[in-house]
């Protein structure tokens, strides 16, 4: 399956049903990015990478997400598959 069309078709679906924050996470360079819902579409708020704290701020309250153990993909599965 197309990577990016995967994310826009979960994206969509998650803003349908009113899900706050939507974090994406990829192993394969080893980053994370957060969007919250806003209007019924999810906007940009910050992006970064393993080892930084994802802060996401949800209804009930903010969250803090340690990344400081998490490891990409080893070299030979980042390659540049579909």
């Amino acid at each position: 399956m197309d990577r990016a069309w995967e994310g826009h078709t979960k994206r969509d679906l998650y803003a349908r049903h009113g899900i706050p924050v939507y974090v994406i996470v990829d192993p394969r360079d080893a980053t994370w990015q957060v969007f919250l819902l806003a209007e019924g579409m999810y906007a940009h708020k910050s992006d970064g990478v393993f080892g930084q704290t994802i802060v996401a701020d949800l209804p009930a309250g903010t969250v803090g997400i340690d990344t400081r153990e998490w490891r990409p993909y080893p070299e030979a599965e980042r390659g540049g598959g579909a």
